[in-house]
């Protein structure tokens, strides 16, 4: 959490190759500073270091609100485009996760249909951010469609899913995924379980 101290040694470096950038740009997203973690992504490419996929994730990392949503997400868009990175499954991910942060719907959806390939945590970043935005019924669709692609939900998949059951109290999409956790065996991990009672709550709160 030293900064100061972080910045000073990083600037003595006399040669600075991509897991030192990565770690000084990790340590001002961490820290809230989104200014200077994108200044220094910018930076990266007037020294011609390379970024890579860590880089890319850790700078979308430090775009969440309130950072201008153009000269944030939009920029390193760009720049992930640029490097040809997009259908990266990390990178294109976070991306969705962060589109999703500022309620940019249209564009998570945007860059989730454009990957050639897509994993557990692809669905379950367009999933949270359906839930997050409030278009559940959405969000349930997207799950049995992941279904239908062979895909496996994990604990966090069933934890939105969840969510989402609750908000629109849709009891037997909650009850379905109760079926599947169980069968699963995450019906012994702690959030979901948490996860499961708070559904049933809100579908019987009236």
């Amino acid at each position: 959490g030293s900064l100061v101290e972080g910045k000073e040694v990083f600037e003595n470096m006399p040669m600075r190759e991509i897991v030192s950038w990565n770690a000084m740009i990790t340590c001002y997203a961490k820290s809230g500073n989104s200014f200077e973690a994108l200044k220094l992504l910018s930076e990266m490419f007037g020294e011609n270091v390379k970024p890579n996929r860590t880089t890319f994730v850790c700078a979308l990392k430090a775009c969440a609100p309130p950072t201008c949503l153009e000269d944030g997400v939009k920029k390193v868009h760009k720049y992930i485009v640029d490097q040809g990175l997009e259908n990266d499954m990390m990178v294109a991910s976070s991306l969705v996760e962060m589109y999703a942060k500022y309620k940019c719907i249209d564009d998570a959806k945007s860059v989730f249909n454009s990957m050639t390939v897509r994993d557990v945590v692809s669905w379950t970043s367009l999933i949270l951010a359906y839930t997050e935005n409030g278009q559940a019924t959405q969000a349930l669709s997207c799950l049995e469609k992941m279904k239908t692609e062979s895909m496996i939900p994990n604990s966090v998949t069933y934890v939105c899913s969840l969510k989402a059951c609750g908000s629109i109290e849709a009891l037997h999409n909650g009850r379905e995924i109760h079926f599947h956790i169980v069968s699963r065996g995450f019906d012994s991990c702690l959030i979901v379980v948490s996860s499961l009672v708070d559904m049933y709550a809100k579908c019987f709160s009236c």
